[in-house]
This record gives structure tokens, sequence and C-alpha cells, in this order.
């Protein structure tokens, strides 16, 4: 028991008697615990009460905020959200784990002080909804990682959401844009229509997606040559997923070989196929005699294929 003199405030703040003028809210008991912790969890805290950054002395060293952000009894009109507690965590942060923060709150670059770094963004996209009007994709936690591509990978990207050119790591000068990373986490929503957007690579999103996306039907968004000589829809022919109604057969690569080529080795031909007489430029082969002596569909890889075409 902790008196000061004579009185055991701790204990009238847990009967619920603390004088209407107390203001002494600091005072400590024999296991670091302050009168502002007891009243708080007693529900004995005035309305008027502004020493938020009273901290228990234990470990954590959670603040009298930290304890009202938590249970979401901190008033309108509360603006310390950095006040940090013996860990990093902000107020902020234990806020929006647990869905408190208020509809206008606004300080989003507001970041935890330990190696992640994550910003309140980060934390709430990851457990909870960010709000609609949220627009500050590209902020990055200390890794370099942005809003935007946790909320990705979590599948909370706004179905307006059209910030797909943002760096995945921001850490990196040449590091793949979001779109990029989407296509290959066959997370791109089905309204997406950035197909021509390009990374730091040169390559498309199309590009991307191509051996692991099935467009859809009508499809016709293809981008031109990539930096390796060859087409998405190229790629796409390779793997199998050519669009149903795809009827561009006659884009050719860097070298003349045509989608409709390399849907006939690989066996990607539909039914309905009439191009026959097209013609490989640099071999002079038509899809009719390729189709004619189809290849393995287990053929590895873009460039094998293209080594039985010339024959090498």
């Amino acid at each position: 028991m902790a008196e000061y003199n004579g009185v055991d405030y701790h204990q009238l703040a847990r009967q619920r008697q603390l004088p209407a003028d107390f203001d002494d809210w600091r005072l400590l008991d024999e296991n670091g615990v302050t009168v502002a912790f007891v009243a708080h969890t007693c529900d004995q805290l005035p309305a008027d009460f502004n020493e938020w950054d009273i901290q228990n002395q234990d470990e954590d060293g959670w603040t009298v905020a930290h304890l009202r952000a938590n249970n979401g009894k901190l008033p309108k009109n509360f603006d310390q959200w950095d006040l940090r507690d013996n860990r990093g965590y902000t107020v902020a942060c234990i806020a929006g784990l647990n869905g408190n923060l208020p509809e206008d709150f606004d300080r989003w670059d507001i970041r935890n002080k330990n190696p992640a770094g994550a910003t309140v963004a980060h934390i709430v996209v990851e457990c909870g909804q960010l709000p609609a009007t949220f627009s500050q994709w590209d902020l990055v936690d200390n890794r370099g990682l942005p809003v935007a591509l946790i909320a990705m990978l979590k599948d909370k990207l706004p179905e307006n959401f059209d910030r797909w050119d943002i760096p995945i790591d921001a850490t990196k000068p040449n590091s793949p844009c979001l779109g990029q990373s989407a296509a290959l986490c066959n997370r791109l929503p089905a309204n997406f229509n950035r197909w021509d957007l390009r990374g730091p690579d040169g390559y498309s999103v199309a590009f991307t997606a191509a051996s692991r996306t099935i467009f859809p039907d009508g499809f016709d968004q293809w981008p031109g040559l990539e930096p390796n000589g060859t087409t998405a829809a190229h790629v796409a022919a390779l793997y199998g997923l050519l669009p149903k109604g795809f009827n561009r057969w006659d884009i050719p690569d860097c070298k003349g070989v045509t989608v409709a080529h390399i849907a006939a080795m690989s066996g990607g031909l539909p039914t309905e196929f009439d191009h026959w007489d097209l013609v490989s430029t640099p071999f002079q082969v038509t899809v009719g005699m390729l189709h004619s002596h189809c290849v393995d569909k287990a053929t590895a890889s873009y460039a094998e294929l293209m080594k039985k075409i010339s024959g090498t």
C-alpha cells in the first residue's frame, strides 16, 4: 500500500472516491502503477484529463493514452497520437490495431520506433480497413514497403485503385512496380486496365501476367515488344493462356515469329483457327507446316521453341 500524507489515493481511485480536485495522477504505488492507471481501469479519469504521457513503470511502459486507445476511450479532441511506449509503439498504432481511430484521423505517416517502422496506415491495412478517402498509398515503412503492397497482398485495395506504378520496394532503384507484383501474385483485380504499364526493367504488366493469368474473354490490350524481343501475346500463346476470341495472330516478335506460330508449336490453336498461311518471316515457315509437326507441349521455354523453328 502506498500512502501520501496518510491517504491511499490508489485505493480511493479503486473505490471511485478520488476528490474532485485531485491532480496528482503520477503518484506511484510500490509496483510502479500510477494513480492515473488505476483511475482509468475504474473509469475514473475526469473529462478534462490531459496528462496522457504518464507511463507505468513496467517493461512495456504504456502511457495512459495507450490504455485509452486500446479500449476506444480517447476523447474526441485527443491529438497526441505519436506518444510512444517503451517498445516504440505509438498511441495511433494501438488505436489502429483495435479499430479505435476516429473517422477524421489523417496522421497516417506516424510510425512505430522499431526496426520495421510501420506507419499507422500499414498497421490498419494489416488488421482492418483503411477509410474510403485514404490516398497515401505510397507511404513506406522502414523496410521500404508501401502501404499499397500490404493492401494488395491482403486483398484490401479499393475497387477504384489506380496507383499501380508505385515501386514495391523503395530501397531498390529498379524495384518492380505494384502492377507487376500483383501480376506475379495473381492478384490483379477483374477491372484492371493498366496492362501497358511498364516497370523500371521495361517489361509490361501484361507480359508479367502472360504466363500465369487467364486474360478475360475478348482481351485485346497487347503492348508492343518487350525488352527480350517478344510480346505478352507470344508468352500467353506459349502457356495456352490466350483469351477466347483472340484474333491478333499476326503479331510478330523481334524476329518476325508470329503469335500463331507459338500457339501452333505449343498445341494452343483454337478449333476455329484459319490463318494457316501466316509465315514466320526469318524461317519462311507457315503455321500450317508447324501445326502438322506439332511440338510436344512439355517444351520448356520460348527460347527452345525458337531453336526448333530455326532448326538449331
